[in-house]
């Protein structure tokens, strides 16, 4: 008995200075390490590993968007079918019964956001397995990523951090940049974070150069809407870490311009230093 109250002291502590830690370094690259994000008519491609990481990263920018009338699209790579590998105590589903709901949490979530069905997409690749895709299996996905990428002359391509700290989130990297070269589009690349402000204490797992380039996005006059479209997923909510979700209700969010640039020659990225 002891020991149980001792762990879960332990564990609301651990939960509280990881939120702390979390809201502080975002707020910080936020106000400090930033530039203005500014808007282009430019379409979009949201790029997901699981249902809620478009709403989580990028929810403000696909409803601004929508309302300017821009094209956005939404992939999700994989079926979300292990998201309750870890809380067997909440039972209920079945792993198709989990597929279902989320793909429903995902349609209902982005049509709160301004995004029709047809715009949605789900590649359906086994969940918490990116990163093992080899052969046939990797080069499938890339080559259903890039026909989708190669109906837009040019295109903004939003994926997780490279160092996301999640191996579905890091693998889509790697995915993306096959995809986009076999695509052959013009393109700009921006990254956004989901898991990494919360497992990675800056300078111990995260370097402040992982967060150069930092592009900060009002998203005021759609926040409710976001905060609805999380609210959307509520198989998820008793999954994720408590106080996880605290940080994706700020009026803004950040993305992150890679330092490589865009390829296929169509210019360098300009990299704020922080």
């Amino acid at each position: 008995m002891a020991w149980n109250v001792l762990n879960n002291i332990r564990q609301s502590l651990g939960a509280k200075i990881r939120r702390l830690h979390a809201d502080s370094l975002c707020r910080w690259v936020a106000d400090v390490c930033s530039k203005p994000y500014a808007m282009s008519p430019h379409p979009v491609l949201v790029i997901a590993p699981h249902q809620d990481d478009e709403t989580l990263g990028c929810g403000g920018l696909i409803a601004m968007k929508r309302d300017l009338g821009v094209p956005v699209s939404v992939i999700f790579l994989t079926d979300g079918s292990n998201s309750h590998s870890d809380r067997p105590d909440l039972g209920a589903f079945t792993s198709d019964q989990l597929i279902n709901t989320r793909q429903h949490e995902a349609v209902r979530a982005l049509e709160i956001l301004g995004l029709p069905r047809s715009d949605i997409h789900f590649l359906n690749a086994p969940d918490g397995k990116l990163d093992e895709l080899t052969g046939l299996d990797k080069q499938t996905l890339v080559d259903r990523l890039a026909a989708i990428m190669s109906r837009h002359k040019t295109l903004e391509v939003y994926v997780p951090h490279r160092k996301d700290r999640h191996k579905d989130h890091e693998a889509v990297w790697d995915l993306v940049h096959d995809a986009l070269a076999q695509a052959d589009v013009e393109h700009e690349l921006y990254q956004y974070l989901i898991w990494m402000p919360w497992r990675s204490p800056i300078f111990w797992k995260c370097a402040p150069s992982d967060l150069r380039g930092a592009l900060c996005l009002e998203i005021n006059g759609v926040l409710d809407r976001k905060i609805r479209a999380i609210d959307a997923y509520r198989s998820q909510h008793s999954v994720l870490p408590p106080g996880f979700l605290g940080r994706f209700h700020e009026p803004y969010e950040v993305f992150f311009r890679p330092r490589n640039g865009t390829s296929n020659g169509h210019g360098r990225v300009d990299v704020q230093r922080c």
